[in-house]
């Protein structure tokens, strides 16, 4: 089950973005939240976007939700729904190059994969959740958003998921889309098998992924045949790594192309979802 594992060795590798972000930051709910093109910005849909473990204010994942506000021309909000807990950007670490220095990044990586683990344990579920919703009511509220989709990444996929399944008594999901990127933490088939079904979902699969396994995706798929989910998208991007969309080396066209792709493919997703 997904659920068992906490954290790996990709959630924290992977390479730093450099570049200028475009929005601007505000409270919305009880949060702090970052909104791009900018908070005033008119439309009357919005994609809500919930980082992985190093949370809001990383640049990457800021880069990420100016690229998905460029592509749709809706207004994405990324809120801080960790409470404090997100590992500080330069906790980042490039993957390694070479045995010597593969055994020294492991010797580094596992403090830091149990300190985080530790952090991201204390995060019970239904208080990320109650965050969320404060985000959702104020888009609606304030906002005057009307359609709404919610885009996890890893710690974030696991809302994204929780957010399109079906609420209590069977009410309808809060949100009218939902995507999650390499997701974890996912409990099989709890998580899955509650999925709103009258709701787009898209899930994006790194093929080398120990949060989210070939055997987790199998039973994914059986679950999606088994409850006819037919509004529920799958893809595996070949070649991949846990943490890809966000945290990718632009220097290696292999690895930028297959990140532009999975970001190309939520934007269509959401644009034609919403």
């Amino acid at each position: 089950m997904s659920g068992d594992k906490v954290i790996c060795e990709d959630c924290v590798t992977g390479y730093l973005k450099t570049g200028e972000t475009k929005g601007d930051t505000k409270t919305i709910g009880t949060v702090q939240a970052y909104f791009t093109p900018s908070s005033s910005h008119k439309s009357e849909k919005a994609i809500v976007i919930i980082g992985d473990i190093f949370g809001w204010e990383f640049i990457n994942a800021r880069l990420y939700a100016d690229e998905i506000a460029r592509q749709t021309g809706f207004l994405v909000v990324l809120p801080d729904l960790m409470k404090g807990y997100a590992a500080p950007a330069d906790a980042l670490m490039k993957p390694p190059v070479g045995f010597v220095n593969s055994i020294l990044h492991k010797a580094k990586m596992v403090p830091m994969i149990y300190s985080s683990g530790r952090a991201i344990m204390a995060l019970k579920p239904d208080a990320v959740l109650d965050l969320a919703h404060g985000v959702l009511n104020d888009l609606r509220a304030s906002y005057g958003i009307k359609s709404i989709g919610v885009h996890g990444f890893c710690f974030g996929g696991k809302y994204s998921i929780l957010l399109g399944n079906k609420g209590p008594n069977d009410t309808p999901s809060p949100v009218q889309a939902f995507a999650a990127g390499h997701p974890s933490l996912l409990k099989i088939p709890g998580d899955v098998e509650n999925i709103d079904p009258t709701i787009p979902g898209f899930l994006q699969y790194a093929e080398s992924d120990f949060m989210v396994s070939e055997k987790n995706r199998q039973d994914i798929d059986h679950i999606i045949q088994e409850k006819s989910f037919s509004n529920l998208k799958t893809k595996l991007y070949p070649g991949t790594k846990h943490g890809f969309c966000l945290k990718s080396n632009d220097d290696d066209e292999k690895e930028r192309a297959t990140a532009t792709e999975a970001t190309t493919d939520a934007a269509q997703f959401f644009a034609s979802k919403l």
